[in-house]
């Protein structure tokens, strides 16, 4: 796959990912089902974060990061390896402690997040798409590290969830933003 071909597939794949993100929780809030009962719903979830970590590995073959953004976003796509299997192997009733291996990709994702978005703008500080992931590290530790006892009263009992429904919202903006070709080349 030449360079600016893994440009236009990270821009699909993040939109695509966002959007299943934001239907699996979408359905989350809307179906009233417990959080004990998600069962292979969970794969909507697992589906959409596997095209997110695809949308980052175009990233990385293309000419937009340097060393320190591809470190970044190395870091990145282990913590939603992780995620991804733990809420695989649960999702099919594999294995119920795997929620273990999705709570640490979940803190591995964030961090990944913000060093990825840190290292992409110390080398071109003026893209908009650069920014994004930067915005979206504490919407996402928000959305997966709280409870609804974590909020005020007023605040709805689902507001960890709206979190993560504007995370995929980030992804979707994310992958819109993107750059459709390689510029440097004529």
């Amino acid at each position: 796959m030449n360079k600016t071909n893994s440009i236009r597939w990270a821009n699909w794949l993040a939109v695509s990912g966002g959007a299943f993100w934001i239907a699996f929780h979408l359905y989350y809030i809307f179906s009233g089902i417990d959080y004990l009962e998600i069962g292979a719903s969970i794969l909507l979830a697992a589906l959409g974060l596997f095209f997110m970590a695809l949308a980052v590995f175009s990233l990385l073959q293309g000419p937009h990061l340097g060393t320190a953004g591809k470190t970044g976003g190395g870091i990145l796509l282990a913590g939603m390896t992780l995620v991804f299997l733990g809420a695989s192997l649960v999702g099919l009733n594999l294995w119920g402690g795997a929620w273990l291996l999705a709570i640490g990709g979940e803190a591995l994702t964030t961090l990944g997040l913000a060093i990825f978005s840190l290292g992409a703008l110390a080398q071109a500080p003026r893209s908009l798409w650069k920014w994004v992931p930067l915005f979206l590290a504490p919407v996402y530790f928000v959305s997966f590290s709280t409870t609804s006892g974590s909020f005020p009263a007023w605040a709805s009992v689902d507001t960890p969830e709206w979190f993560a429904v504007l995370y995929g919202a980030g992804w979707v903006l994310f992958g819109f933003l993107l750059p459709q070709r390689d510029w440097s080349r004529p």
